[in-house]
C-alpha cells in the first residue's frame, strides 16, 4: 500500500537519531517507504527540519525555558508558521497542504 500526501506518494522518511523516532521504521513499513536516519551532527541531511528549527528560533531562542512561555505565545507562533508559504510546498502554506490531505482522507 502506498501512502499519498497531497497527491504524492511518500517514498522516504528521514529521521533524526533521537529516541522519539523509534517507531518511525514501523510507519515506513506500513507506508511502504524506506526510512533513513541522519548521521549525528549532519544537519544538511535534514534540510527541512533544520529550516523549521530556524523559523522556530525566531520566536523561541535557544535556551528558552518553556515553563515560562505562555500557551498563547506558543499558539501565536504556531499559527504564524502554519500559515507561512513555503517554497518546498509550492508556495502553499503547511495549513493549506494539511487541509487538502485531511479532506481527501475523510472522503475515502
Amino acid at each position: 500500500m502506498d501512502s499519498v500526501l497531497d497527491g504524492q506518494i511518500v517514498k522516504t522518511i528521514t529521521i533524526d537519531q533521537g529516541r522519539e523516532f523509534v517507531l518511525t521504521e514501523l510507519l515506513g513499513q506500513q507506508w511502504n517507504a524506506s526510512t533513513d536516519a541522519c548521521h549525528a551532527h549532519s544537519p544538511w541531511e535534514k534540510g527541512s527540519v533544520e529550516n523549521s528549527n530556524g523559523l522556530l528560533r525566531q520566536f523561541f531562542p535557544k535556551g528558552t525555558d518553556f515553563r515560562t512561555v505562555e500557551l498563547s505565545t506558543v499558539m501565536a507562533a504556531q499559527h504564524l508558521l502554519n500559515n507561512r508559504p513555503r517554497k518546498v510546498l509550492g508556495y502553499r502554506t503547511p495549513q493549506e497542504v494539511h487541509s487538502v490531505h485531511q479532506s481527501g482522507a475523510l472522503a475515502t
